[in-house]
């Protein structure tokens, strides 16, 4: 016999499962407070804006502060990992001046392997996301309660011979078999990128759109 709730019954289980979900704070209160608390474990967020928003150093920021909580990997496909490790860096207290003369780097090092929030990877394999599937196949528990830093969905090599959409598109399917794995993935995205290499007027709704493919607005758990 199938069980029946009342209204208010369903709204306090509802409740009690955002209790006690694990979420991960963004350190942005609005947000945070919209989320109910922070992005939910084992979801797919996807963080979108122009080129040079800022959306690299927010999500370097993300990786530094949940790395105290469990194991990030970050795919950096849109700079060198040492621009990461700079941002890194900074948020330890170094000085940017004195980073970029490369004064510290040795410190930097030593002080991020020994840090308690240097619980990160940096995923430099050809195929970064393939690569880490491959690890969730050898060992299931490989990245479960992990998370996964995508910078970006577009800087992400395809494979040869397929269309913008197509490579999109196959690296979506690529996430949502990460989340299924067990991991929180958090992808950033530009905002249409190839519309600020033109001299002609930029269309602000494809702007806005944020996208290459329809498929970045149904896989996304959250769309930031």
């Amino acid at each position: 016999m199938a069980q029946t709730f009342t209204l208010s019954e369903a709204i306090e289980s509802i409740a009690r499962d955002e209790e006690e979900a694990k979420k991960y704070p963004t350190g942005l209160s609005d947000i945070d407070r919209l989320m109910r608390g922070g992005i939910w474990a084992k979801s797919i967020t996807v963080l979108c804006a122009p080129p040079n928003a800022g959306k690299t150093t927010l999500a370097a920021y993300w990786a530094w502060m949940w790395s105290s909580l469990t194991h990030v990997y970050v795919v950096a496909a849109d700079e060198p990992c040492e621009g990461w490790v700079s941002r890194y860096a900074q948020l330890m207290g170094f000085d940017r001046n004195t980073i970029e003369d490369g004064a510290d780097k040795a410190e930097i090092y030593d002080l991020l392997d020994r840090s308690t929030k240097a619980n990160w990877t940096f995923v430099t394999e050809d195929g970064p996301v393939r690569h880490l599937l491959y690890m969730a196949s050898v060992d299931k528990t490989a990245l479960v309660d992990s998370i996964i830093i995508i910078d970006s969905l577009q800087r992400l090599s395809g494979a040869a011979n397929s269309d913008r959409r197509t490579e999109i598109n196959a690296h979506l399917a690529d996430c949502k078999a990460l989340r299924a794995a067990g991991a929180t993935v958090v992808i950033i995205s530009e905002a249409g990128r190839s519309l600020y290499g033109s001299n002609d007027k930029v269309d602000v709704n494809l702007m806005a759109a944020g996208k290459e493919s329809g498929d970045i607005e149904y896989l996304a758990d959250n769309l930031l």
